[in-house]
Parts: C-alpha cells; sequence; structure tokens
C-alpha cells in the first residue's frame, strides 16, 4: 500500500513538472514551428491511358528528403479523385491541394483568372504545377522554400 501511494506521488510530481516547465513528451522531438507532417494530396495529369505519375513522384522525392520526412505527398492517378479535364476545379474546390496539369488543355490560368480559381501556378516548359492558396497558406515558410526549390530542380 505505502508502495503505490509513493509511485502514486512520483507520478503526480513528474506530471506536474511536466506540465509546469512546457515540456512536452509527443513534441519534444519536433522543430519549433512545424507540426508532425504536413500532408499535400496531389493529382497528375497524364496524356496516356497508362497514367504517369512522374512528376508528382520526383516533387514527392525531393520535398519529402529536403524537408527530412516533415511534408509528405500523397500521389494520386490521373481521374481517381479528379476528372482529367477539371484539375484547376478541384484545386479550386479543395479537393485536392495541388496537381501537374496540361497547360494546352486549359486557357492560360494567371493573373484574374489564377486570382479567379484561388491558386497559385508554377510554370514549367510543357506541364504546370498548381496548388490551392488555401494548402499553400498551411505551409510553414520553410516548407513552402523546399517546394519552390524542388519545383525549380524540376524545371517549373
Amino acid at each position: 500500500m505505502r508502495k503505490n501511494l509513493v509511485a502514486a506521488v512520483l507520478i503526480v510530481m513528474l506530471l506536474g513538472m511536466l506540465i509546469f516547465t512546457g515540456c512536452s513528451i509527443a513534441n519534444a522531438s519536433e522543430e519549433p514551428g512545424f507540426a508532425s507532417v504536413y500532408l499535400l494530396t496531389v493529382q497528375e495529369y497524364s496524356d496516356s491511358e497508362e497514367g504517369s505519375n512522374e512528376l508528382a513522384n520526383k516533387l514527392a522525392g525531393i520535398a519529402e528528403e529536403k524537408s527530412g520526412g516533415l511534408l509528405k505527398i500523397r500521389i494520386f492517378p490521373d481521374g481517381k479523385l479528379v476528372d482529367s479535364f477539371e484539375l484547376h476545379k478541384g484545386v479550386r474546390d479543395g479537393i485536392i491541394d495541388a496537381a501537374f496539369t496540361n497547360p494546352g488543355l486549359w486557357p492560360v490560368v494567371s493573373g484574374d483568372a489564377a486570382e479567379w480559381y484561388n491558386i497559385k501556378v508554377f510554370a514549367g516548359e510543357d506541364k504546370e504545377f498548381i496548388v490551392s492558396n488555401d494548402s499553400w497558406g498551411r505551409l510553414p515558410e520553410g516548407l513552402k522554400d523546399i517546394v519552390e526549390s524542388a519545383l525549380e530542380e524540376m524545371g517549373f
């Protein structure tokens, strides 16, 4: 009985120390300002029936490596969540966070159109990467820098 009382007192004291010193067991190894993991859902337009997630896979690899695993990119095949010809609307409506698109299928999405769609556009030579302003806004600056650096490395 006495051992149980001593153990209970020690546990209460330990919890009190954690609370009053601001320590947190769950967040002890995290960098300040970062959640444990940020997730972006990405769909890539493909002109072939087999589909290709080449760009999305490349972005995921670079971004996840450079972020030390803080940024995860979940890739969906073309047409899985949003119809191929509705990617801009899917991003605008929050169905997906971002997409690699073929700019030849849609009018140039920049200026007023990008504002109307509520998206940020990274233009490449024959593809563009679009991300919703809401999803982009949720990322801490350090992770935005990593995504921009990865896209630049990929030619966007």
